[in-house]
């Protein structure tokens, strides 16, 4: 447990020896009670706790645990500010038994928009610890994903997943934001819910849950794209076309290693029984180019890709250029891909300042989602 000092207490209750300076003013520090599933309740069980760390890094505003009981493996998110006042997040990591020496191994973690605490803070995010296995974590940078690993030293080491962030962003159509929805004004205006109603507020990176049975396996809620899971195999597959219509945010999910449960954002769960039988997340790739042919030729718009690294060969998407005003100067329901799976449109289709859509249905006879893309040309 975090826990900021001073901690009032009711009178009559002491203090055990070992927590004997919670009570002054200083920095969090982090408690412990090993007996928690024997007592939950603070002041009962006061004698119960005991320090884990009483030297987190300055700043600390959310604390994380992996690696099971008996030997738990600690990181900590902490906030500063750079000389020109600005929030610089950074991850720190404290090894079992390795007292108070935390070292930071990421710093660039997004910041909160605006640079303000939001008034309906999420509970999940932007950092995400497999409470299984303290080598894998993900988190959200102003860039997209980042997933870790060890290395052959056991540094943890970052690199950024290309491919979940094309995911819950859908190509870059939505952005990479620490907050929106719910109370967050700072995020959508139109969507300002006071902090009472419990509407909190999510990252682009929503949630991000592993099974325990078997850790590899990993499920992201993203509310602004839908979910995806992968199944120890390192290919993310999209529940995007069976989840309801019309379209409620995925706030929250879970797994089991064998069933998925999705969380929405209308207070309603889903269980998906068989999330090894989705199809594979596909996603565009904007392009840029010519194609010469007779007529005034083409212009390349974007690329369909499948997670698992190849091509989308032998699809065809729909297409739909608006311009600025609203009005509609194209609308393609089957265009081709050509063969390194790319969609062209008439050259005079695309010009500054038009909006451009480009949808793929998905093919489940192809193991193939569907996915889309909408970016101002």
């Amino acid at each position: 447990m975090l826990v900021r000092r001073p901690v009032p207490l009711p009178a009559g209750v002491t203090l055990p020896t070992r927590l004997t300076f919670m009570d002054q003013a200083g920095a969090p520090w982090l408690i412990r009670n090993k007996s928690w599933e024997k007592e939950t309740d603070f002041n009962a069980a006061i004698y119960s706790w005991q320090i884990e760390s009483g030297t987190l890094p300055a700043g600390t505003e959310r604390v994380y645990a992996s690696g099971g009981h008996a030997n738990p493996h600690y990181f900590a998110l902490a906030r500063t500010t750079n000389f020109n006042g600005a929030g610089v997040w950074t991850l720190y990591e404290l090894p079992p038994k390795q007292g108070p020496l935390w070292q930071p191994v990421f710093s660039g973690v997004i910041e909160w928009n605006g640079g303000v605490r939001p008034g309906a803070e999420g509970w999940y995010g932007p950092v995400h610890v497999n409470p299984y296995d303290p080598s894998r974590l993900f988190l959200l940078t102003a860039d997209g994903v980042e997933v870790s690993h060890r290395d052959a030293s056991g540094k943890l080491v970052f690199a950024a997943d290309a491919v979940l962030t094309q995911l819950i962003t859908a190509s870059r159509s939505f952005p990479l934001v620490r907050e929106t929805f719910g109370g967050n004004s700072l995020a959508d205006p139109a969507t300002d819910v006071l902090a009472g109603a419990r509407m909190l507020g999510d990252s682009t990176l929503g949630l991000v849950s592993f099974a325990r049975s078997a850790p590899a396996v990993t499920v992201v809620a993203a509310p602004f794209t839908g979910a995806f899971f992968d199944g120890g195999d390192g290919i993310w597959r999209s529940f995007v076309n069976i989840l309801p219509r019309t379209y409620a945010p995925v706030w929250a999910a879970r797994t089991d290693g064998q069933s998925v449960y999705l969380g929405f954002a209308g207070r309603s769960v889903g269980r998906i029984s068989n999330p090894r039988a989705a199809n594979r997340a596909t996603y565009f790739e904007r392009v840029n180019g010519f194609v010469p042919a007779l007529g005034g030729g083409g212009v390349l718009l974007a690329r369909l890709r499948v997670s698992d690294g190849t091509l989308a060969l032998h699809q065809s998407v729909s297409v739909r250029i608006v311009e600025a005003d609203g009005a509609t100067i194209y609308d393609q329901p089957i265009v081709g891909l050509d063969t390194t799976a790319q969609a062209a449109v008439p050259a005079a289709m695309a010009h500054p300042g038009v909006v451009v859509h480009v949808r793929f249905k998905g093919n489940p006879n192809a193991d193939l989602a569907p996915s889309e893309l909408h970016y101002g040309y």
